[in-house]
């Protein structure tokens, strides 16, 4: 393995999950830290609208994405990183039913009639190829694949780049990378591996409805109030937004409640966030050259300052105290997940 390990020794990659056109703009702006960029669509309505739409079906239905809105964020996000030094790929929706299904393969024809490529993540098994086949593009797995064993990466040998399940633990990664770089010497066209190694992870994605009726009532109670009390009223300093929802627990952690482009389902990310960063030279030890951030939701100083941070650490260029700082200043809580304790 070692010799295998030696060869990527300068070649290590940094990739980062965005779902925002206004950040893909600032970050084009500047030489990149990234060497991918995955591309998420946001939906098009606030998380208030979604959910009170949720509340009167009284649960999530599937329907078409709005295939023109699409389009357009794709298109955009395209001439935005035209010659720029990162590749752009398109992350699906990691759940999709057959309408969602349908709408993307509609997406992908407009855009090849208007000869504009995009290359795909997804980890919806049965698309993947489809895809493929249909549009020559080129595909990256994402982590609800949940690979985490050679099993899975040599079933999944359609896929450029396949990212390994965060879920494991860092023995479990070590054994898939000597088994991986056993089969690399039989057979060289197997995925490029690649781990996530910050930001929040998806606790649950659900299709039922967080908040009652009564409960949506006394928020929208309260923005109205709050316009009657203060003439100077700034909707971004009281409107209870897509940043603003979270479930608590009985320990007062704070779950950030999210939806994406199918708007029919809700997604509950983890109160911390994984962090790796004092892991990265075990990770290169063992043969990992491929990592990545999650950075949807953040704010611009976020993704501008841990994807340096992490660019400087996996580049030997960094002190590993100064980078925790930086860090901290902007998630100060963090977890390693499964990483040292593994799944019981």
């Amino acid at each position: 393995m070692k010799s295998k390990v030696e060869s990527i020794e300068n070649d290590y990659k940094l990739s980062a999950y965005i779902n925002s056109l206004e950040i893909l703009k600032e970050v084009s702006k500047e030489e990149s830290v990234f060497d991918r960029i995955y591309l998420e669509i946001p939906p098009n309505k606030d998380f208030e609208e979604i959910n009170q739409e949720i509340i009167e079906n009284k649960s999530l239905q599937e329907h078409e994405l709005n295939i023109s809105y699409c389009v357009n964020f794709l298109k955009e996000a395209i001439e935005i990183s035209k010659d720029q030094d990162y590749e752009l790929i398109w992350k699906l929706p990691d759940i999709a039913h057959k309408q969602s299904k349908e709408s993307i393969i509609k997406i992908m024809g407009i855009l090849k009639k208007m000869n504009l490529h995009i290359d795909i993540m997804t980890s919806l098994i049965g698309l993947d190829d489809s895809l493929k086949d249909k549009f020559g593009v080129e595909l990256y797995g994402n982590y609800p694949i949940n690979a985490y064993n050679i099993e899975t990466v040599l079933e999944l040998n359609n896929y450029n780049t396949l990212s390994i399940s965060p879920e494991i633990y860092k023995k479990n990664i070590k054994d898939l990378m000597e088994d991986y770089y056993k089969e690399m010497s039989k057979d060289t066209s197997l995925p490029e591996l690649e781990l996530l190694v910050h930001g929040n992870i998806e606790s649950m994605v659900t299709r039922k409805e967080l908040i009652s009726k009564k409960q949506l009532k006394l928020i929208n109670k309260y923005n109205q109030k709050q316009r009657k009390l203060n003439k100077n009223f700034k909707e971004s300093e009281y409107y209870i937004d897509t940043n603003e929802y979270y479930l608590k627990n009985r320990r007062g952690q704070y779950y950030p409640i999210k939806t994406n482009l199918n708007e029919d389902n809700i997604i509950i990310l983890n109160c911390e966030e994984l962090c790796l960063i004092d892991e990265i030279d075990y990770l290169k030890s063992v043969g990992i050259s491929n990592f990545s951030i999650d950075a949807r939701w953040k704010s611009l100083d976020y993704i501008k300052d841990i994807g340096k941070v992490y660019r400087d650490i996996i580049d030997g260029e960094n002190n590993l105290e100064e980078s925790k700082e930086v860090i901290d200043e902007h998630f100060p809580t963090l977890t390693k997940a499964n990483f040292e304790k593994g799944l019981k």
